[in-house]
């Protein structure tokens, strides 16, 4: 079990969410399985090969278009060439548990192409828990996704595409769709430090508000302090663009990370 917190200034009360909590059995030959508020295939998988967690989410649950855990039933498998994860879970996420009227799927398999390589795709289709209650289901939510990255010796770099059909519009009557890529780099030049980039572009509204893009870019260095804090001096720069839009916010600061051992 682990829990998150709700961290938006100004938000009172604080909220104190259940972001793990489950029960685990683990089989022969690289199968588990595991009941309750568990991480999702795709979103597991891809912050792993990214890194830096700590400083920002990855492309898909930044821009709101996945989330990380979800409460249901999860089984994955991972051997030496291929793996793969499936998930039936309710899809209001860890947030507000929410049951809609039907159970949402998302899946990924990774072939490993070698001890480097790997490359990725997943899917997700469901109604997210939007349909509950009185809500009209109108459209479903569907997610597909592609990475290609590498990873071997303190050297990642990587890209990753994704698209969303009507992710926000299940109880809507306009249909919209979402898509976009990123890709990220770094780099362990000594020990216990580390230089790294990432650039996002997404389209949000490709439908409903075409001219919408909003670019994000990430460069930081990270220091490994002692065995259980890790300091991270980072550079973003968010821009939002579009017909009537035009917007660009810099921000430069330090991040941490502590793990308990």
């Amino acid at each position: 079990m682990t829990t998150d917190v709700q961290w938006q200034r100004q938000q009172d009360p604080t909220d104190i969410w259940f972001r793990h909590a489950y029960i685990k059995r683990n089989f022969n030959q690289g199968s588990t399985l595991k009941i309750g508020v568990a991480e999702l295939p795709w979103i597991d998988y891809i912050a792993r090969r990214v890194g830096y967690r700590y400083v920002d989410p990855s492309l898909t649950p930044k821009n709101k278009l996945a989330g990380p855990t979800d409460l249901g039933i999860h089984y994955g498998h991972k051997s030496a060439h291929f793996s793969y994860a499936v998930s039936a879970i309710t899809g209001g996420g860890f947030q507000k548990p929410t049951v809609g009227d039907r159970i949402d799927l998302e899946a990924s398999a990774v072939w490993h192409i070698n001890k480097q390589f790997d490359f990725a795709l997943g899917a997700y289709q469901g109604t997210r828990a939007l349909d509950k209650d009185e809500a009209e289901k109108n459209h479903t939510a569907e997610r597909f996704n592609a990475a290609l990255s590498y990873l071997h010796q303190g050297v990642r770099f990587g890209v990753e595409y994704v698209y969303n059909d009507n992710w926000n519009q299940v109880n809507k009557i306009p249909q919209d769709a979402s898509s976009g890529w990123g890709t990220w780099a770094s780099y362990a030049f000594k020990p216990g430090y580390s230089a790294f980039a990432r650039y996002d572009t997404i389209n949000p509204n490709r439908r409903l508000n075409a001219s919408l893009e909003r670019d994000y870019i990430q460069l930081g260095v990270d220091y490994k302090a002692t065995s259980y804090l890790t300091l991270a001096l980072v550079a973003k720069q968010s821009n939002i663009d579009s017909a009537t839009v035009e917007r660009t916010q810099n921000e430069v600061g330090i991040w941490s990370m502590w793990n308990f051992k």
